[in-house]
């Protein structure tokens, strides 16, 4: 989305005093915290922020989420911070729950490869791009090391006024 602090408002408008927003999202950077410290393809990631940027797009939006709704007029009323598992190997070491979104995590995280594929690493093919970015996350061994992304989640209120 490139303008979130417009589309918070036009919510804003919409909603009848007293009314609820709840904003997610993630951050758009390949973060993963693993073992309290954390882990950052950084060459992927710093391609793809010059991109967004030169889109006019938030890359960190998720942690934007409360800032947008306070701009826009709302009392906030909570905001959290949820880690998904990137990948199955939490599945895989007894918590068979997350398997579903671990391997969401990494479809989305393709889904922005291709998204992003256009504009970053200039040259490359669509599918170069997407085994370029497999290749660094391999070397990371983002799935041997646990990873998690952030969920951001904002609630906000509309003042009764």
């Amino acid at each position: 989305m490139k303008n979130w602090s417009a589309y918070v408002r036009a919510c804003y408008a919409l909603l009848k005093p007293g009314g609820y927003l709840e904003l997610q999202d993630t951050v758009g950077m390949s973060i993963a915290h693993v073992n309290h410290g954390i882990l950052q393809l950084e060459p992927w990631d710093e391609k793809c922020h010059a991109v967004a940027k030169e889109l006019g797009m938030d890359y960190e939006c998720g942690v934007h989420l409360e800032k947008y709704m306070r701009e826009a007029g709302f009392e906030v009323v909570s905001r959290e911070e949820e880690m998904l598992p990137f990948g199955t190997w939490l599945s895989e070491e007894g918590r068979p729950e997350t398997e579903r979104m671990g391997r969401l995590m990494e479809v989305q995280q393709r889904g922005m490869a291709r998204i992003y594929a256009r504009r970053t690493l200039e040259g490359l093919e669509s599918e170069e791009v997407i085994r370029e970015y497999e290749r660094m996350a391999g070397e990371q061994n983002i799935e041997e090391r646990g990873a998690y992304r952030p969920l951001y989640l904002a609630v906000g209120r509309k003042p009764l006024r």
